[in-house]
């Protein structure tokens, strides 16, 4: 005869399976918060080592391959620290990626009609942010090919520098500010491969000036307390501009422009070199340097009035043409100041040790090593 169960034992089989689980759902959430709190605590005792290492980073040099037919010239490429590997997880207080539409022209690049366009940016927005305070802003621009996701990703799909900055701002590493990811091309992720879009990179002043600028920082909490000339020109100290690949020759040309709205500049794995000037001078004998100090003079600023952070990997194929840019600005001791990021430099050149070219490693490492001079430099008081 088949035995079946009586209903109550049935519910009391049922309770004791539910109370099982409750168990083990709360042994499990047990765990998980033991490990977030480890995790915390491990990353606030990281800071304090970080800090260190940071702080005798200008004792460390790396030699590069320039030693020998310069008589050293260039030698003073400053080591740059390894990303923390807990860095690189999203930490509790994590910031936010939106996508920002904006209105554009293509301004007639490589020959086009000039017509009205819409493009978007990746904005990264600090944790906590408050439309009600006021932030610093770092513009940041990729490499050919690239598009305006390659450095904090999409809402979507963030990548591992948004964490990187998440933590660094989580201790204290450096300030809360407002990361806007952009693209030069017309369409998002085009290329031209016939001269690695260098027109694009001179050519973005337009969009910067008169569509990008302007359309962010009056939509975003920025230190320009109005996004037109007079607001953007008196906030300048709180705003950089960065970019890797042609995105770099894209900040260089950016320093040459755009002074009067910008005080850092962050040029990764470039150089004037590759930029559409250089291609027409058909000579690299101290163009960059004699480039930029033109530049400046024609803006109405001097040496006192900008702050470079020139870095690659000394194993990227870029190290030949950003070396050759820096031994043109050693060149110059008079105009070109090169330390670790103090007051009394205006230049600082670093390399990533074993960086290669491609992959956002490299930049993430850069960018970690940079943000901490740039944030101590946007706390200087707006100009008057």
């Amino acid at each position: 005869m088949k035995r079946s169960n009586h209903p109550g034992q049935k519910t009391g089989l049922r309770s004791r399976k539910q109370i099982r689980c409750g168990l083990l759902l709360g042994l499990f959430g047990v765990a998980v918060l033991l490990l977030f709190l480890r995790r915390k605590s491990f990353l606030h005792a990281q800071a304090p080592k970080a800090a260190a290492r940071r702080s005798v980073r200008s004792t460390l040099m790396v030699r590069t391959q320039s030693d020998q037919e310069d008589g050293g010239l260039t030698k003073v490429g400053l080591s740059m620290d390894e990303v923390p590997a807990a860095y690189t997880y999203e930490p509790a207080e994590s910031g936010t990626i939106e996508k920002f539409w904006y209105t554009t022209n293509t301004y007639g690049l490589y020959g086009r009609e000039e017509k009205e366009i819409r493009k978007y940016a990746e904005v990264y927005l600090p944790y906590g942010y408050d439309p009600s305070e006021r932030y610093p802003i770092f513009y940041l621009m990729h490499g050919a090919g690239g598009s305006a996701e390659r450095f904090f990703g999409s809402p979507l799909q963030p990548k591992e520098l948004k964490y990187v900055v998440d933590n660094m701002i989580a201790l204290g590493e450096i300030k809360p500010m407002i990361f806007v990811g952009l693209t030069y091309y017309p369409k998002q992720g085009q290329k031209r491969e016939a001269d690695w879009d260098a027109e694009y990179t001179k050519g973005f002043v337009d969009e910067l000036r008169r569509d990008v600028l302007p359309q962010v920082e009056s939509h975003y909490s920025t230190c320009a307390e109005t996004a037109d000339e007079a607001g953007l020109r008196a906030s300048r100290w709180q705003r950089a501009f960065g970019g890797f690949l042609m995105g770099s020759v894209t900040t260089y040309y950016r320093l040459c422009d755009c002074l009067d709205y910008f005080h850092s500049f962050l040029g990764m794995s470039g150089s004037l070199y590759w930029g559409p000037d250089a291609q027409e001078s058909g000579t690299m004998a101290d163009f960059g340097a004699r480039y930029i100090m033109d530049a400046v003079a024609a803006q109405g600023y001097t040496k006192d009035d900008f702050f470079l952070y020139s870095c690659v990997g000394s194993k990227d194929f870029a190290l030949g043409v950003v070396e050759a840019q820096v031994r043109d600005e050693k060149n110059h001791p008079e105009f070109f100041s090169f330390g670790d990021g103090g007051t009394a430099a205006n230049v600082v050149f670093e390399i990533g040790e074993g960086e290669v070219h491609h992959g956002s490693h490299g930049t993430t490492r850069y960018l970690y090593n940079a943000l901490p001079i740039f944030s101590k430099l946007m706390e200087v008081p707006d100009e008057t």
